[in-house]
């Protein structure tokens, strides 16, 4: 069970509405209505009536309403208390990052403030969830400074964050260097079909190529998928197919030669890292380090992508066996 949970049945027998409620709490109406079916499966009792509106708090839950109000003031202050206490004070500062950033991007961002506060200690904490996650995170004081892609941004709670863009990068289509050469099958123009390594849907890097996939003119043939850019540069390297990778994560393995860039800079995806924090953190050395980060101007808009081939189909599944 989750404190948000309850939260959310406050909001819900305060408003009567799944859509108000939503707006209250900064989500989608169906993402807030399984956040309350989960809820109900927790308890393991109905909640709401849905059957009328506005929404009513069936018997059980009127009886359970009372208790998650004081849980959640209790939870809140104890909170605001411990934070108050440390917050000042702490030395560690939990740094949460995607993990496409965590092995080399945040590192290096990092990495000159460590060395230049010997006494600062910070904790790396790669996820793979979703944006409500990430800023739940934030809110919580769980972690202090969120670092990922600007699509991150939340639009309804904008206004309780500071944000800078610390980073420029792009996903590029790679492949290694044996595959290009002797496979046949790289050329994102003219290719019948190109093995493709790619992000599960859920992801925000999947998210990010998206209309990129639905555009550039090839059958794109799944081969793999991971939530993972380095399960997929693994695959690269194993001579698998094709994946877009940061160029940031793939600067070694480019420069030796071992993994080869396949697509005209059209098929590139720029993406701007930023960082987040909370405008009302109190954790010094938090503060300190974001504020030492890069602050980089936003960058120019993209070109555009190669135009569609008609023939082209979307992304199709894993196929049996090579081809």
């Amino acid at each position: 069970m989750e404190m948000k949970w309850l939260e959310d049945l406050i909001a819900l027998a305060h408003s009567g509405s799944f859509s108000a409620a939503a707006v209250d709490r900064h989500v989608t109406q169906p993402a807030l209505s399984r956040r309350i079916r989960a809820l109900e499966q927790w308890v393991g009792a109905p909640l709401i009536n849905r059957a009328v509106y506005p929404v009513q708090l069936t018997p059980y839950g009127q009886e359970f309403v009372v208790l998650a109000r004081e849980t959640v003031a209790s939870m809140t202050a104890m909170r605001a208390d411990l934070r108050q206490a440390s917050g000042a004070d702490g030395q560690q500062v939990r740094v949460l990052t995607l993990h496409t950033l965590a092995s080399r991007t945040v590192p290096e961002l990092i990495a000159p403030m460590m060395r230049a506060d010997s006494a600062l200690a910070v904790e790396i904490v790669p996820s793979v969830q979703g944006v409500e996650s990430h800023f739940d995170a934030l809110d919580g004081g769980g972690v202090q400074v969120l670092v990922g892609y600007s699509q991150l941004r939340p639009q309804a709670r904008a206004k309780d964050y500071d944000r800078r863009i610390v980073a420029h990068d792009a996903l590029i289509p790679v492949a290694s260097r044996s595959f290009a050469d002797d496979d046949g099958r790289c050329d994102l123009q003219r290719s019948r079909e190109v093995p493709l390594l790619g992000y599960s849907p859920f992801t925000f890097s999947a998210a990010l190529l998206e209309r990129l996939f639905a555009q550039i003119g090839t059958r794109l043939v799944l081969r793999a998928e991971s939530p993972l850019a380095e399960t997929l540069k693994a695959l690269c390297l194993q001579h698998l197919g094709v994946a877009w990778l940061p160029r940031s994560s793939v600067v070694d393995e480019l420069k030796s030669g071992v993994l080869r860039i396949v697509g005209a800079e059209g098929f590139h995806v720029p993406v701007e890292v930023c960082a987040w924090r909370r405008l009302d953190l109190t954790h010094r050395r938090a503060v300190r380090l974001f504020e030492a980060l890069p602050s980089l101007p936003a960058a120019p808009e993209p070109a555009a992508t190669p135009p569609r081939n008609p023939s082209a189909a979307p992304v199709r599944g894993k196929p049996r066996g090579n081809r």
